[in-house]
């Protein structure tokens, strides 16, 4: 069973109608899991206005591929444009995309006051904070076995493997960018550096939310 949600996607214009096209045909066609069925679609074809719209018009469906969509649509948007792609959960959730050229951010805060904002923040932190220092006194044992964590891990729901692994190939980048002279870190930074260099064809590959 999967999620469904109702796309809200807004016109845009790009420079060159049909190298938009082309670009939209190629995410398509290097889709692995087959969730990005949009096309272009030209509006105005004088001043190059477009949209992107679903297969058959199925715009409420399991959006699975919305950020890739979202990237997709910065590629092309025209410099100095912005635009917002916005979805509709079948739970009433809502979230988004405020999109302009190479730079795609999420739209979380448009959908809240300022105070449910401040209090989505606040909230945040504090569940990262109560992370950190959950793993912090959880590996600073003595009886401290990577072996068990991971065995631990294993009966997690396959998606949230999935975030996990984006989670520490993160890690590995991060730590591939200290500096070495601590010796009671130098290896784990050399080891993240070969990770890096090894899955640098992967970081950046979308990993569905199933």
């Amino acid at each position: 069973m999967g999620y469904y949600s109702t796309v809200n996607i807004y016109s845009f214009h790009v420079e060159d109608v049909e190298k938009a096209k082309e670009l939209f045909k190629k995410y398509k066609e290097n889709d692995p899991d087959g969730y990005f069925f949009y096309e272009l679609e030209v509006l105005n074809s004088e001043n190059r206005q477009v949209t992107a719209v679903p297969e058959d018009n199925n715009y409420t469906a399991k959006h699975y591929a919305d950020r890739r969509l979202a990237e997709a649509i910065s590629k092309i948007i025209v410099p100095n444009e912005t635009v917002d792609l916005t979805f509709d959960g079948e739970d009433g959730t809502k979230w988004g995309y405020r999109i302009s050229r190479n730079k795609v951010l999420p739209l979380t805060c448009e959908f809240l006051t300022q105070d449910e904002q401040h209090l989505f923040n606040i909230c945040k932190k504090r569940d990262i904070e109560s992370l950190k220092y959950v793993l912090r006194d959880y590996i600073n044992r003595m009886s401290f076995d990577p072996e068990e964590f991971a065995e631990a891990m294993e009966d997690l729901h396959p998606t949230l493997q999935q975030n996990l692994m984006r989670l520490f190939i993160s890690w590995c980048h991060k730590q591939a960018q200290r500096p070495l002279g601590d010796a009671r870190n130098d290896e784990s930074i050399k080891l993240a550096r070969e990770i890096v260099k090894s899955v640098a064809d992967y970081y950046n590959y979308y990993l569905p939310l199933i």
